[in-house]
């Protein structure tokens, strides 16, 4: 989930926004993660697709915003066997992790921006993941 949310920061920090709510272009948009298994010490890396999302801006500043994830499209880029890739990708599908049948989209809401320095921002909000919601911050 933490990735997740990193990731999303990036989209922010990089997207070239206008005053108003501003839409986010998600075929341009690209969201990597990066999952990290907890007793052995490997990790996977994919991508998930923004099905869609928007940046509010006040007086040039970000203020607020919405990201809508499309869980169904989660795919894995570093296991090169096909059979041993589907089968990352489906678990990852699978109730034992997203549930992407019963929860075919993530969110996250923005709720408070603090500009700490020029283009650097601290940033609150709600992520929903598996229809659970959660306060965080990065």
């Amino acid at each position: 989930m933490k990735t997740l949310v990193a990731l999303l920061a990036c989209v922010l920090i990089t997207a070239e926004v206008e005053e108003a709510p501003h839409a986010i272009d998600t075929e341009a948009s690209e969201i990597n993660w990066t999952g990290y298994h907890l007793v052995k010490s490997y990790e996977h890396k994919g991508n998930i697709k923004l099905k869609s999302g928007s940046l509010d801006i006040d007086k040039g500043k970000l203020i607020g915003g919405n990201f809508i994830v499309d869980m169904t499209s989660i795919t894995n880029s570093d296991i090169e066997k096909e059979k041993d890739n589907q089968k990352l990708v489906g678990h990852l599908k699978s109730p034992d992790f997203f549930d992407v049948v019963s929860f075919p989209e993530a969110s996250f809401q923005i709720k408070s921006v603090d500009e700490e320095s020029d283009g650097v921002y601290a940033i609150s909000g709600d992520v929903t993941i598996r229809g659970i919601t959660k306060e965080i911050a990065f």
